[in-house]
């Protein structure tokens, strides 16, 4: 069977290592339905960039970029507070630093020794810090609370896994198919475990399940009509698969493929005949979203190979203003235009 990607293709991570400095997530690929994992919302890691619009903070004064981070410092998407927050106190940190600098060079003027030099700051550098200091316990509570919560999935799904193994082994039929179809609705209900158990908890899950229609020969017929409601949510999950292609934005199409992944991977078994033409049907429909997003993975990491080059040419072309010399005023005005 053929394999395809299922998160971040090599192309991504050699842009963001190039872009981040740091290596990217390992590309993981799919040989089977069995390897949906719980970690498909790593698709689109990476694409959310374009929703963070670029400010230029450069005309912003001290008072103004802390206004911005006591708005920050409210806010609860982190990836957004990453991304300006990095941006808010580059600039920040630069006017402070020349500040020192100034308060330095008078302490200088005024007799006084270098070392002997300590420097506050202002009451806006000490609100500034607070604020950069709340938003960074925040960040670091809500993803310690996202693993915490992540341990406490693992313990339920553990827990039911094991009532399932009883239920399965189980030689009382007495409500058995109700009793199984109640702990496949709460194993859905509990949301993602540690990346490290997620692989080996849906493994032990599925092969549960596998074994429970095995062992009802009592309930035949249910458990074919069962896979035959089966069958059809997983063919209108294909067909809503394939009308993803023409999405116009790439982005929205690989969240909404995320969502039909979860879905097609709890729904259940199908009758044995159509398990691998509904899974290639599916997997199609997969590909053809993902075949959209590696163009557009190529062509960013084009546009950021050329404005690299752009900005290297213009940085070579400034060096040769850091020599220029002149007592002519009209020479420097020249020059100061063509800066």
């Amino acid at each position: 069977m053929d394999t395809f990607t299922m998160e971040i293709d090599r192309e991504k991570r050699d842009e963001l290592e190039h872009v981040h400095g740091a290596a990217a997530p390992e590309v993981r690929v799919l040989n089977s339905e069995s390897d949906l994992s719980d970690r498909d919302e790593m698709f689109d890691e990476g694409l959310d960039d374009e929703d963070h619009k670029h400010v230029d903070y450069s005309s912003y004064d001290k008072s103004q970029l802390v206004a911005l981070v006591k708005e920050l410092a409210k806010e609860n998407n982190f990836k957004k507070v990453d991304h300006a927050l990095r941006e808010i106190k580059a600039h920040y940190d630069e006017m402070r630093d020349r500040e020192k600098q100034a308060a330095l060079e008078k302490f200088l003027a005024s007799g006084g020794e270098a070392d002997d030099f300590e420097y506050k700051g202002d009451d806006l550098d000490s609100v500034f810090d607070a604020h950069v200091k709340l938003i960074r316990d925040r960040r670091a509570s809500h993803f310690r609370q996202q693993e915490e919560q992540k341990i406490e999935n693992l313990h339920r799904k553990q827990d039911l896994i094991e009532r399932l193994r009883i239920l399965v082994d189980s030689s009382d039929n007495t409500n058995q198919f109700e009793q199984f179809k109640e702990l496949q609705k709460e194993w859905r209900s509990i949301g993602p475990v540690p990346g490290t158990h997620a692989k080996t908890l849906w493994a032990n899950y599925h092969a549960l399940v596998d074994r429970f229609y095995d062992n009802q020969s009592i309930y035949f017929e249910l458990k074919e009509l069962d896979r035959k409601k089966n069958l059809e949510a997983k063919l209108e999950l294909c067909s809503r698969a394939e009308k993803l292609a023409e999405v116009e934005i790439i982005k929205d199409a690989i969240r909404e493929l995320n969502e039909l992944h979860q879905e097609f991977k709890h729904i259940g078994p199908v009758p044995a005949e159509e398990k691998e033409a509904v899974w290639q049907r599916f997997k199609a429909a997969s590909d053809a979203v993902y075949a959209r997003r590696d163009a557009y993975l190529q062509t960013l990491q084009h546009e950021l190979q050329r404005n690299l080059e752009i900005k290297m040419q213009y940085a070579e072309e400034a060096q040769a203003y850091s020599t220029f010399q002149s007592d002519r005023i009209k020479e420097w005005n020249e020059k100061t235009r063509e800066i």
